[in-house]
């Protein structure tokens, strides 16, 4: 992808409720006394013009409780470590909806991190367009490092339209919180200069409102052109219940976390790659395979006299070492779980030496099997 505006994110299927709701940790909010929930609701209406800035975070890994691309992390506790990879390149973290989350006030939160506004479908796929040009290739697959080399903690500026204010009510974080139609995406730090349009208010802070053109009655008065707005936050007053223990992690998942810390991600290096499938036969031949910073920049035949026309063909189906891990990571969780997996990982340099997948049980011919042998 040459430019941002032509970066588009994949059209798959909104994730599965039921798989997310079994890995479901709920990150309990105890509310304080009624009078600071009613002033609360005060803070935002419908129709108001707000800019939010904040990590920006998937709805998935906060109805798990824990990121999942590093589990022992609870998600509105250390958000700065959850990954590009994982906000950007996983199905089912992306269909679930991005959100912004409010930096931690230690008086009202505990310590942890709020959710200060919920993005609508078109303003997640904004937000997500942002973030690959800003993240590194490699270690995000979706990245082009246009303009930057994050790896994690995302972090980002957005403005929108408030939808609905939320249910201050709710012990649920995303319940809770405010939805927003977005109508722009800016760097981090933008919100203290960012002007509303059509109302020539300044919003400023890290969660802060000017009042917009709304279809509902609003008791706030309408801005003025030259007045800048007080910053407000837009999560409710809450208190956090101490975080819960994580949910239990299948041993095949440790492993493949523990690998991709063995492999970290070299800039270039080369491997024999083959496989075993009801495939073509020159589908099986094993391939020779040079990668450069996450991209195949060669890929060729063992034997020589297999060389042709189809090699090109062939070698988009070849996976990265990159790619073999997300292929094992989307077949042990979320809706595109295997029923059958089988992984041998490289005791010194986490690689996986063979992966053996059979999505369902029930279709015949359409299990496969991984080769691989690291060229030093």
């Amino acid at each position: 992808m040459s430019t941002a505006s032509t970066c588009r994110r994949p059209n798959k299927a909104v994730a599965s409720a039921a798989a997310a709701a079994s890995r479901l940790v709920t990150v309990v909010l105890l509310l304080l006394a009624s009078s600071s929930a009613a002033a609360a609701s005060d803070i935002i209406s419908k129709g108001d013009c707000i800019c939010t800035e904040g990590y920006i975070m998937d709805q998935y890994c906060i109805q798990t409780g824990r990121l999942l691309d590093n589990w022992e992390v609870n998600t509105l506790e250390q958000p700065g470590e959850h990954s590009l990879h994982c906000l950007l390149d996983v199905p089912w973290c992306v269909d679930s909806g991005f959100t912004v989350l409010g930096d931690p006030d230690e008086s009202s939160t505990g310590g942890l991190y709020t959710v200060a506004a919920k993005l609508d479908g078109d303003g997640t796929d904004l937000v997500w367009n942002f973030a690959v040009d800003r993240g590194k290739p490699g270690p995000c697959t979706e990245c082009t490092g246009l303009l930057g080399d994050m790896t994690k903690g995302f972090r980002a500026a957005v403005v929108g339209i408030v939808d609905s204010v939320g249910d201050i009510t709710s012990s649920d974080p995303l319940v809770a919180a405010p939805s927003i139609t977005v109508t722009a995406v800016l760097e981090d730090g933008s919100c203290s200069s960012y002007t509303c349009p059509d109302t020539g208010g300044i919003v400023q802070g890290d969660a802060a409102i000017t009042s917009a053109p709304s279809s509902e009655p609003s008791s706030k008065p309408s801005a003025q052109p030259t007045t800048n707005q007080p910053t407000k936050s837009l999560s409710p007053s809450v208190s956090h219940a101490p975080s819960p223990a994580p949910t239990p992690v299948s041993q095949e998942m440790l492993d493949l976390m523990a690998a991709e810390s063995k492999w970290g991600q070299p800039a270039s290096y080369e491997f024999v790659f083959q496989r075993s499938c009801f495939c073509q036969p020159s589908y099986v031949q094993p391939m020779y395979v040079v990668v450069e910073n996450g991209i195949k920049t060669n890929v060729t035949f063992i034997e020589e006299s297999l060389e042709g026309s189809e090699t090109e063909d062939i070698a988009d189906g070849i996976l990265t070492i990159e790619d073999q891990f997300r292929l094992i990571e989307q077949s042990l969780v979320g809706p595109y779980k295997a029923d059958y997996i089988s992984v041998l990982y490289d005791e010194e340099r986490g690689y996986p030496l063979f992966v053996s997948i059979d999505h369902s049980k029930l279709v015949a011919d359409e299990e496969v099997q991984i080769f691989n042998t690291l060229q030093l």
